[in-house]
């Protein structure tokens, strides 16, 4: 083998070596940049409109419900393994909320009490908007480069190698810690 063939494949062997570190390193830390962005146990303000009705009424009620950027990040992470609509996505966070709205409630609408079932909730969309850009800050999720249908207007979301870990330490199940002895 000549020489120069020689320092060729030394040169290249290390620049794999290089760029597998570099792998590695994308899989478990956040990209450089990250520090002072909001993340983790840290919470955002949601704000979420509910509608409720009957047959003849309908009333809207908005609250503002605040979540930790894990709680988002580990509700809607399993939907995007493959990828995930971002409607899913939506829809996701909304079913977590739910349970921070009654079922039904007692209106009076001219001097009788009516019941109004839960109709459905809405997030506001700036709010979820937020939520998208701060999740693909944090390097968390990518969009899905997946060919569609022309027809297909839809935005795809999917995780990347550093969501995928995070994703795990979330939302994978631990043993519990034996006793020695």
């Amino acid at each position: 083998m000549q020489a120069g063939a020689v320092e060729d494949i030394l040169r290249l062997r290390k620049k794999i070596e290089e760029l597998e570190n570099e792998l590695t390193r994308a899989r478990i830390e956040a990209p450089p940049g990250t520090d002072d962005l909001a993340l983790g146990k840290d919470a955002v303000e949601i704000k979420i409109w509910a509608v409720y009705r009957d047959i003849s009424l309908e009333r809207e009620g908005d609250k503002t419900i605040s979540l930790s950027w894990n709680k988002i990040f580990s509700t809607v992470a399993p939907l995007m393994i493959q990828e995930a609509a971002e409607f899913d996505m939506k829809n996701a966070l909304i079913t977590r909320l739910k349970s921070n709205f009654p079922k039904s409630k007692q209106v009076n609408h001219h001097s009788r009490y009516r019941t109004l079932k839960l109709d459905r909730l809405v997030i506001d969309p700036e709010v979820f908007g937020t939520i998208i850009v701060q999740l693909r800050a944090l390097g968390l999720i990518m969009k899905s480069v997946r060919q569609r249908s022309v027809k297909d207007k839809a935005s795809y979301w999917t995780l990347t190698p550093y969501g995928n870990t995070v994703m795990n330490r979330l939302r994978a199940i631990r043993r519990p810690l034996r006793k020695s002895g």
